[in-house]
């Protein structure tokens, strides 16, 4: 019986030790970078400066998102964001001045990231036209 309850607490120890390396991230802060639109897209050959503007608690996200580039940026806000280890995933949306004209947007990435860099493929939607892209940001 005491060879069982060693046993239990070393397993007990092992699983809390493991459970100890998956910590997430802290990605707070201001991340720019780049968006390029994927082949076959409408937007093929586009490039977009990134701003990401990152509030951490926890696991959770807020902050702002956005595009910009000689002719339009914008920011909106971020809806639902998440860091899990080292995946990232984040959905702003907003309404914003694009040209002259209203327009709702919404950017949604799915990534990848370390303390100095992030990674990954994503959603760009105006007016509900879908676009598809991948991108890259730094911290700082």
């Amino acid at each position: 019986m005491k060879k069982q309850i060693i046993g239990g607490i070393a397993m007990l120890g092992a699983v809390l030790l493991l459970a100890g390396c998956v910590a997430t991230l802290d990605v707070s802060g201001t991340w720019t970078g780049i968006v390029v639109f994927d082949q076959g897209d409408a937007f093929a050959g586009l490039s977009y400066t990134l701003t990401l503007i990152l509030v951490q608690q926890g696991s959770d996200l807020s902050g702002q998102a956005g595009f910009g580039s000689a002719l339009l940026a914008f920011m909106v806000p971020i809806q639902d964001g998440s860091v899990s280890g080292s995946i990232i995933a984040v959905d702003a949306s907003g309404t914003v001045s694009l040209l002259g004209s209203s327009a709702t947007v919404s950017i949604e990435f799915d990534g990848e990231c370390s303390e100095t860099l992030m990674s990954g493929t994503g959603e760009y939607r105006v007016n509900g036209v879908l676009h598809t892209f991948s991108w890259q940001a730094q911290a700082g």
